[in-house]
């Protein structure tokens, strides 16, 4: 096997993105069809690769793939590696929204992609209709792990803020309870006799907490009885609809939905406090115009997202 240094002196950018093909598909066919090459040459590609590395990297049978430990260290290495190439060969000294074609990537919880991205599309379509964005799917991990996967820029909770990325401020979200219009044993707020001795239908416990709650806040979310969990925000309202059940959630979320379905949003039964929504992307994008462009829409936008108060 060469050294690294050997290796890149003699490759091209295509033998990784063939490395990549490979590890992200099901088969050599697949993989050449995503390169838009011949499946032997496909083969040839891999059969380079498995000398380089010494290591049979992924192994095919019965319509089965098995990658090797390596094959799995290399995998988001690789897709870190072009999506890098990429960002240097797509620098630009200009970017022009009313002409320019590109691509966004952003990520962001349900809950925002639910209430505040539209805004943000809207105006994008508007002023940059050559400009594609897709919305990338959400884990609940740190924002800098979220940038590894072909994303631009992320929207997180602040406790999922990562302190080596650029970062500003959106807005603020505090929780607020949703519950079916016709339960008539709340009114405006919840007391907490009634919150801890209903059924409440929640995300799973590693998707719901927003911020840092207090210790109280934290006590009655762990004592209530969560008959329903699931992993999508978007099933909570419907699931609440004609039950008794009670969702604990952020309330522009909980407005948003009260507006449209035959829902309610009271006060939650705890201190009101509010947590930071954030966007962040990579530090050496600062200077780019694209990404300036993109954080001043984002921001400006955020800047008139109103949350309404409850009485």
């Amino acid at each position: 096997m060469v050294n690294g240094e050997d290796f890149l002196k003699r490759s091209n950018l295509n033998q990784f993105y063939a490395l990549d093909a490979i590890l992200n598909t099901a088969s050599v066919t697949e993989a050449a069809t995503r390169m838009h090459i011949s499946q032997p040459a496909m083969s040839l590609a891999l059969k380079k690769l498995r000398e380089h590395f010494s290591d049979e990297l992924v192994v095919y049978s019965n319509g089965q793939r098995q990658m090797t430990a390596l094959a799995e260290a290399l995998r988001p290495r690789v897709r870190h590696l072009l999506r890098e190439a990429e960002g240097v060969f797509g620098t630009t000294l200009s970017f022009d929204p009313a002409k320019d074609r590109r691509t966004v990537r952003i990520a962001a919880p349900d809950m925002v992609e639910i209430t505040f991205l539209p805004l943000v599309i809207r105006r994008l379509q508007k002023e940059a209709p050559g400009v594609d964005v897709h919305l990338m799917p959400f884990q609940y991990v740190n924002a800098e792990v979220l940038l590894e996967k072909d994303v631009d820029l992320v929207i997180v909770p602040q406790n999922f803020e990562s302190n080596s990325l650029s970062k500003v401020h959106l807005f603020y979200e505090g929780l607020s309870c949703l519950l079916c219009q016709k339960n008539s044993a709340v009114d405006d707020e919840i007391d907490q006799e009634t919150y801890l001795s209903g059924r409440h239908a929640a995300m799973f416990q590693s998707m719901e907490i927003l911020g840092y709650p207090n210790a109280e806040t934290l006590d009655m979310l762990d004592r209530r009885h969560v008959a329903v969990r699931t992993a999508r925000y978007a099933m909570l309202p419907n699931i609440v609809i004609g039950t008794d059940l009670i969702v604990t959630t952020v309330s522009r979320f909980a407005q948003f939905f009260a507006s449209i379905l035959p829902l309610k949003v009271v006060r939650a039964p705890f201190k009101e406090e509010y947590t930071s929504i954030t966007m962040q992307w990579h530090s050496h994008r600062d200077q780019e115009p694209l990404m300036r462009w993109l954080v001043s829409v984002i921001h400006d936008e955020a800047s008139r997202f109103g949350l309404h108060k409850l009485k």
